[in-house]
């Protein structure tokens, strides 16, 4: 019992002393926020290490203070998400990390008004796989899909329409 009360006391001062100051702390903490939301919404390791790097650029423009951090974290991994071009809503992302919507549009409101992140709208295509699955369509479906979005699009551009409308349009029409 005396060496199991020992242990923990040593493993304490370890943790404590690892961490120099209060922003790595914060920083340890929304890492494993943005590792945890990545791994629940099956994100790869590249959205992952962006997501991170974007959150230490908004620490370092100091856009957190004040703010809570998960809000920033789910940010960062929404932005990360869009940046690689997969399709994840904002309700999806603020559900992982288990904070509000709101949370998550005041943190998103902060980085794109402060830093620089080239952030393009979400392909249609990239919707495909979820919706297919959702309504139980097969793989041809996918395609045929595909094929009808590209030849729209050549022949008027969807500009002006949400991708998800444009996504799931293409989809009932290809089945």
């Amino acid at each position: 019992d005396q060496q199991r009360r020992q242990f923990w006391r040593r493993r304490m001062h370890h943790a404590r002393a690892s961490v120099r100051n209060k922003r790595e702390r914060n920083q340890l903490y929304a890492f494993s926020e943005i590792r945890r939301s990545t791994a629940d919404l099956g994100l790869p390791t590249r959205a992952r290490d962006q997501a991170c790097s974007i959150f230490r650029a908004a620490q370092d423009a100091d856009l957190i203070r004040g703010r809570t951090l998960e809000g920033f974290a789910a940010a960062a991994v929404y932005i990360a998400a869009r940046v690689d071009q997969i399709a994840r809503t904002r309700d999806a992302i603020a559900e992982a990390p288990k904070s509000p919507i709101s949370v998550l549009n005041v943190a998103l409101t902060a980085m794109n008004r402060d830093l620089v992140v080239p952030v393009p709208p979400p392909a249609p295509n990239a919707f495909f796989p979820r919706y297919a699955s959702i309504l139980g369509l097969d793989h041809r479906a996918e395609t045929r899909a595909e094929g009808l979005l590209v030849a729209v699009s050549t022949a008027s551009p969807c500009a002006g329409h949400h991708p998800r409308f444009v996504a799931s349009a293409s989809l009932y029409s290809s089945a």
